[in-house]
């Protein structure tokens, strides 16, 4: 009852909540971050609400992080027996130097709501397996 409750609050606020709100998983993954407890819980959702409407990670597509994909450092690499998704970095390729902060932001939002997406988990867990194969630190 108390996330029912939290998500019709949330979308009484002045927020674009979307169905991300009305998803219980979302509402759930909040509790366990903030270790069950109710009140700072729906403080990070409601966070988590006002970045979702600046950065609108759902509308992304890698066209809005150029230079960050086509270093082709992350793949989605299928699901897992379990359906977990399967991210796979590899981590010589990447040269943060080489695009913004921002860019960043968009591309790890993008592969994170892709991943969240095509899982069936309610929580979506993930696995990420980092190569770290010929990687060097300049």
């Amino acid at each position: 009852d108390n996330i029912q409750d939290s998500s019709r609050n949330l979308q009484s606020e002045k927020l674009i909540v979307g169905p991300f709100c009305r998803d219980v998983g979302f509402l759930r993954r909040c509790l366990l971050a903030r270790n069950n407890d109710f009140d700072k819980a729906l403080a990070l959702a409601t966070l988590c609400i006002r970045w979702r409407e600046k950065v609108q990670p759902s509308t992304l597509t890698v066209k809005d992080f150029p230079t960050a994909n086509s270093q082709q450092v992350y793949a989605f690499a299928g699901h897992a027996k379990n359906g977990w998704p399967v991210l796979l970095v590899k981590s010589c390729r990447w040269n943060p130097w080489k695009f913004s902060v921002a860019e960043y932001v968009r591309q790890l939002s993008f592969m994170i709501e892709t991943m969240e997406r095509s899982s069936a988990d309610p929580l979506t867990r993930a696995y990420i397996v980092f190569d770290m194969r010929d990687m060097s630190y300049r």
